[in-house]
């Protein structure tokens, strides 16, 4: 874990990158005012649905199957066990192998 951490360290040093980081969760609200605008545009290409089961914020809290089978027409999910909220940091090798899986089909 120090490894890591050192990491963030490093990469949060860089001018502008602590900004960038907080730009996009100020774009929230702009975020879901296009959602709702769009809401009744289905996306219309393949999507995957990647997220961990663990976060809070998604995972537990919403019906994540049920959103976004209604957001686009043919969805693949690949809910990522005992995971959080940066899946792709905590659990590469399962989001790796979830996205080869659906490029393949």
């Amino acid at each position: 874990m120090p490894d890591e951490m050192a990491e963030y360290v490093r990469a949060y040093s860089a001018p502008g990158a602590i900004r960038g980081a907080c730009n996009d969760y100020r774009a929230g609200p702009l975020d879901v005012e296009q959602d709702d605008e769009e809401a009744e545009v289905p996306i219309g290409c393949p999507t995957l649905v990647i997220w961990g089961e663990d976060f809070e914020l998604v995972g537990k809290m919403w019906d994540v199957r049920g959103i976004w089978s209604k957001m686009a027409g043919e969805v693949s999910f690949a809910p990522i066990a005992r995971c959080g909220h940066l899946p792709h940091e905590e659990r590469p090798d399962e989001v790796s192998a979830a996205l080869l899986d659906f490029m393949r089909n």
